[in-house]
């Protein structure tokens, strides 16, 4: 990013504005001051989705594991190897040594080294095992694979109508930063130390974040796996904001969307997301505005109006409002 600031453009809520770095003194301390939230974030922490427990596998030879349909998602990790993963659809999902699946919940499926798998090689899994635990299972020998399966609490969505959520996302090659989050749970998971529960459980919850984020931005998914999170009257009006984050959005246009009563949705989307619709609705406009900023290509005012500001001066007023 070109971080020159134009001509006669040299205040805190510009670069506040286009992600630039910048700290706001007062006379007795400096604090920084950071960009507004994302929708897919602001989704992900309001659900209050948290690490069951965490556990591994050290495979040696043909190896598959059965899963039971469960009450948590699940993320499985090919630390090392790769596996192939039955029963969420007409062909196996494949997932390669560094990849990442997400699962919602009540999905019984296999994963395994190869399909079909002998039964002779295959593992009934027992079930949700104690929260807040993390278990390791070796088969001995030199390791050939090493699956990480991390579950997690995913609160159920209070819309009766909305469907089940049989979707899933498959991450086959991870960013460096996720992929070094996996890394690092996984080695923490065979040696555990003092506190490192609490680490692992962490990490894992660092995983899922980056895989929802990923999947959210999908073409062939946007917002599709957030069923677990938020109701499918909210997950439309999110899109069409998305979709068109300049129009003037109101209140009930949004609520038609969603095909519930105006009071309803509001009452919804702020419990939801975490904040009122309006500060929402000028989160997601700042942030348009960022990103026609990031480049140095347009000039504030353009960019501005781009983004659904009446003027250059509403957008800064959004900036330093949201900023404080």
């Amino acid at each position: 990013m070109n971080n020159r600031l134009p001509p006669g453009i040299d205040c805190p809520a510009y670069r506040y504005a286009v992600g630039m770095p910048f700290f706001r003194a007062s006379s007795n301390r400096v604090a920084p001051t950071h960009a507004p939230s994302d929708p897919l974030s602001d989704v992900a922490r309001a659900s209050g989705a948290k690490s069951a427990y965490v556990e591994q596998w050290s495979f040696t030879g043909p190896w598959g594991v059965r899963y039971p349909g469960s009450k948590h998602a699940v993320v499985h990790c090919m630390v090392q190897g790769t596996a192939f993963v039955d029963g969420l659809g007409e062909s196996p999902v494949q997932i390669p040594q560094g990849g990442m699946l997400l699962l919602p919940r009540d999905v019984p499926h296999t994963v395994a080294s190869r399909l079909p798998i002998d039964d002779a090689h295959l593992i009934e899994h027992e079930g949700d095992l104690p929260d807040g635990t993390v278990h390791n299972y070796a088969t001995g020998g030199q390791v050939e694979a090493r699956l990480m399966t991390l579950p997690f609490d995913v609160p159920a969505t209070q819309d009766k109508d909305a469907p089940d959520v049989t979707g899933h996302a498959l991450v086959d090659r991870p960013e460096a930063d996720l992929l070094e989050i996996m890394l690092l749970a996984s080695k923490l998971v065979l040696m555990p130390g003092v506190g490192d529960r609490y680490v692992a459980a962490r990490l894992a919850e660092a995983i899922l974040g980056k895989i929802l984020v990923r999947a959210a931005g999908a073409e062939d998914d946007r917002f599709g796996l957030f069923g677990m999170f938020a109701s499918l009257g909210i997950r439309s009006a999110l899109k069409a904001v998305e979709g068109n984050p300049a129009h003037a959005w109101t209140l009930g246009e949004l609520a038609e969307i969603a095909g519930i009563p105006r009071s309803a949705f509001k009452a919804e989307f702020n419990a939801t997301i975490g904040v009122p619709l309006s500060e929402y609705l000028q989160l997601r406009k700042v942030r348009r505005c960022q990103a026609l900023l990031s480049d140095g290509m347009l000039a504030v005012s353009d960019a501005a109006s781009q983004a659904g500001f009446r003027s250059q001066s509403s957008f800064m007023s959004a900036v330093r409002r949201l900023g404080r």
